[in-house]
């Protein structure tokens, strides 16, 4: 989905700019939260 990929992309530009932690905000939306952070390697989804 679209907001997964966007949120990705934004995190991504972060940590890659040194911010060593992001903090993401469910809203009762933690499949969404959990893509994200599964997209940039940090937890497995298997």
């Amino acid at each position: 989905a679209y907001g997964i990929h966007l949120g990705t992309e934004m995190c991504k530009k972060i940590l890659a700019h040194g911010i060593k932690t992001v903090h993401l905000y469910t809203l009762n939306l933690e499949k969404s939260a959990l893509a994200i952070l599964a997209n940039l390697g940090l937890i497995d989804m298997t």
